[in-house]
């Protein structure tokens, strides 16, 4: 299990990242999509024996809609 939450999460991806940059849709953009969503089945690895890349509903893909709503606001 691994020590970290989601808070640590949330409050790392808040220290760089598109919404700094103001890069989206670009290859930074799909570089940093990329960082996070390994680092997200890093942090949370148990997380990733049940992803679905078909369901929507995933805790990965909630986080990135929510976290692109943040930053297109």
């Amino acid at each position: 299990m691994s020590p970290f939450t989601e808070a640590h999460f949330a409050a790392t991806l808040l220290e760089c990242g598109p919404h700094v940059t103001g890069e989206l849709h670009t290859p930074a953009y799909d570089d940093y999509l990329n960082a996070v969503y390994s680092y997200f089945f890093t942090l949370f690895p148990i997380k990733a024996e049940f992803f679905d890349t078909k369901n929507g509903r995933h805790e990965w893909h909630v986080f990135w809609q929510e976290y692109m709503g943040w930053v297109e606001k």
